[in-house]
């Protein structure tokens, strides 16, 4: 993951003591991939036992084989396979860039909004699609 920005310090607490990057927040993980990146992200290299990962991680050690193969083919966790010895994971350094990372905040838009935004970000402008919109309403009359 990319570095965090400090938190601010209001006397002695702090006004915001953990940062959580938007585009990991919305990116649609389910509570068990959420947990596992925070455990991943916070050693930087984890290359605990599953057990011991499942057990930090407060789940099932199935539940942890599972959801680190999805991380892994998601390709936002990074696995080195080592023989005779457990593996390492690390948090892919381009996770922005991964699919499941694009688009996020197209998430909760309809249809129309959708296409809009599909002509928005092929360049197309908003007079060029009320053009469009009437062309096509005078071919359906």
């Amino acid at each position: 993951m990319s570095p965090s920005p400090q938190p601010k310090k209001e006397g002695k607490k702090y006004e915001h003591p953990i940062f959580v990057h938007q585009k990991l927040d919305d990116a649609g993980f389910d509570v068990y991939e959420f947990r596992m990146i925070g455990h991943i992200a916070r050693r930087g290299r984890c290359y605990s036992a599953l057990p011991t990962i499942a057990n930090k991680c407060k789940m099932s050690i199935r539940k942890a084989q599972v959801t680190l193969k999805s991380l892994v083919q998601k390709k936002v966790v990074n696995k080195q396979v080592r023989k005779g010895r457990t593996a390492i994971y690390e948090i892919n350094p381009s996770w922005e860039d991964i699919d499941c990372f694009k688009n996020t905040e197209k998430q909760d838009l309809n249809e129309d909004e959708l296409l809009l935004q599909e002509f928005f970000d092929k360049g197309i402008t908003p007079e060029q699609i009320e053009s469009l919109t009437q062309a096509m309403n005078k071919r359906s009359e």
